[in-house]
């Protein structure tokens, strides 16, 4: 890589078929991108309805990521709840919880929540 390899690179080698011939990358074949790293977490906007004018708003809830919240604790048990509004569609919705414990542990759940009338 040379000097474009300076400050770290990843190189995925593929291989032809079930060949043991490594296929050499080609300079069209090379992509160089730059990751994010961390991101300062920022506040998600998700509608409270407090007042009687916001909950008789006729404005429409269209609203494709409903609830987001970097950092939500659990209790001992490892249970936490979290309040959240759909929003005016009727559908199913997919919850995806993804975490870390303090010990390093991945926690990662999927289910889904079905709206009706």
């Amino acid at each position: 890589m040379g000097v474009r390899g300076g400050a770290g690179a990843v190189v995925i080698r593929t291989k032809t078929g079930k060949s043991k011939n490594i296929i050499e990358p080609k300079e069209d074949n090379i992509k160089s991108i730059m990751p994010l790293g961390y991101q300062q977490p920022i506040s998600f906007y998700s509608p409270k309805y407090e007042t009687v004018r916001e909950i008789n708003d006729k404005q429409p809830d269209l609203r494709t990521t409903i609830y987001w919240n970097p950092n939500i604790n659990t209790s001992s048990l490892g249970e936490a709840s979290v309040d959240f509004y759909t929003a005016d569609f009727i559908t199913d919705y997919s919850v995806v919880i993804e975490g870390m414990t303090t010990d390093g542990k991945i926690v990662y759940g999927i289910n889904e929540i079905k709206v009706t009338n």
